[in-house]
């Protein structure tokens, strides 16, 4: 979905979003980390998505926590890395940065945009980061095929005591799909099975993948055949099991 024209976002924002300055001006008062954002911006701006800062820029309203954090589900999702900066900068300069939502959205921007030194030094500054703010750099290193990043990130959330989730499960078992780590794989489907979601369908879908990539083709089975009510991914990963036996 290409990032246009303001109204045309899926979940239009409650108001318009008001940016006081033009893209490529920066103002002197603008705070330095704004500032390095706000130039990685104005080189990284796709001529497409440039539209949408001139179309905001002409709203009457202050911007909001949650008109930030509906544009910044859009940067991510159409991969948008020049608007979400400048949003970003704008966040600072507006000392929205501590809101931890704001964060979150953030975080799940730049490992959606594969800036991952971004999105790590986001969860580095965070004084307590949550497990949403894990769960979003996880899944950006996983999404992206770098499995030892998401581990190690997933080590450093478990040490913190961060317990995992339904949405976080699945991306740490393609990170030891992707590692061939069955000792973890096997692990983390323990702690899944204590936590009472190993019967939850993404999570389940995702361990028949990682047993058969890591070669245990009787577990992947078992796992498969246990599925209750299979959908589109369980077939899917059922074929490549077939695929890799």
């Amino acid at each position: 979905m290409k990032l246009c024209f303001f109204h045309s976002l899926q979940n239009p924002l409650p108001q318009r979003l008001y940016l006081p300055f033009k893209p490529k001006t920066l103002p002197t008062h603008l705070p330095d980390s704004a500032k390095h954002i706000q130039t990685s911006a104005q080189v990284t701006t796709d001529a497409q998505t440039t539209p949408v800062l001139s179309s905001v820029q002409k709203g009457n309203f202050l911007p909001t926590s949650i008109s930030y954090s509906k544009l910044l589900s859009q940067c991510a999702a159409s991969k948008s890395v020049g608007v979400g900066m400048e949003v970003h900068a704008h966040i600072i300069r507006f000392g929205c940065s501590g809101d931890r939502s704001l964060r979150n959205h953030l975080i799940n921007f730049y490992s959606k945009c594969r800036f991952f030194r971004h999105a790590r030094k986001l969860v580095d500054e965070s004084t307590e980061p949550d497990l949403v703010s894990w769960s979003a750099l996880i899944s950006g290193y996983a999404q992206n095929g770098l499995g030892k990043e998401a581990l190690s990130a997933f080590h450093e959330m478990h040490s913190l005591g961060v317990k995992c989730n339904e949405f976080t499960f699945p991306s740490v078992l393609k990170a030891c799909s992707i590692t061939r780590d069955l000792v973890l794989g096997k692990q983390v489907h323990g702690i899944a099975l204590l936590t009472g979601f190993e019967s939850d369908e993404f999570v389940a879908n995702t361990l028949v993948v990682m047993y058969a990539k890591c070669g245990e083709f009787g577990d992947s089975r078992r796992l498969f055949d246990a599925i209750p009510e299979r959908n589109v991914v369980s077939w899917n990963a059922f074929v490549f099991l077939l695929c890799a036996e």
